[in-house]
């Protein structure tokens, strides 16, 4: 019994700090900061063809779908606010590149993903950039960061904040609109929450 108590004591300690990683680590991006930044960004690159997360993934597919092309993630994490928004983790190499990557599911449907290169030499980095340019049609002189959305306003936005980063943001205009109503709501209530405890302060005062 002492044994079986120690071992799920010992899960709970590993979860934990597993959670704290993903959520607290220099890769815990938050979308709606993220997306407000990159929609100052003027400059875009158009492109024929359908950006797709990691050449495979199309946006607004279910979690299921992503586990059958992706394999089931190391660590799914919620929103701390709003409900039905859950953030698949993966950690792998690809060509022997350390590979950091998340998913971002709303009402079971893709919205936004990023992919991170940590550990990259300067070298790798700029191969990786050229990779990038030759695929998405950049001028070869072009300097990070840049915008470039497809025929279906499907967003890859590539910047380097100490790791090459590369985000993917749907095109869907109702996806979006309904998700960033939500947030609305929440900071709408904290904010009356906030103001209704001042007010009671004031009055004993």
């Amino acid at each position: 019994m002492n044994i079986l108590k120690a071992y799920i004591e010992k899960k709970k300690v590993k979860n934990y700090y597993k959670s704290y990683y993903y959520k607290n680590s220099f890769y815990a991006y938050d979308f709606f900061e993220r997306y407000n930044l990159i929609e100052t960004f003027d400059k875009t690159f158009s492109f024929s063809s359908l950006i797709h997360f990691k050449g495979k993934i199309e946006f607004n597919i279910s979690s299921k779908e992503i586990f059958i092309k992706l394999g089931e993630s190391r660590y799914t994490s919620n929103h701390e606010e709003i409900k039905n928004y859950q953030i698949l983790h993966y950690k792998n190499k690809i060509n022997d590149l350390k590979n950091r990557s998340q998913l971002h599911i709303y009402n079971d449907m893709f919205f936004y993903g990023i992919q991170l290169f940590p550990y990259l030499s300067s070298i790798q980095k700029e191969e990786l950039i050229q990779l990038l340019k030759n695929k998405y049609s950049i001028p070869s002189d072009e300097h990070l960061p840049f915008k470039i959305k497809d025929k279906q306003n499907n967003i890859l936005f590539v910047s380097d904040n100490l790791n090459l980063s590369l985000e993917y943001i749907t095109g869907n205009e109702m996806m979006l609109s309904t998700l960033f109503a939500t947030k609305e709501k929440i900071l709408n209530k904290t904010m009356l929450r906030l103001n209704n405890k001042k007010q009671a302060l004031i009055d004993i005062l």
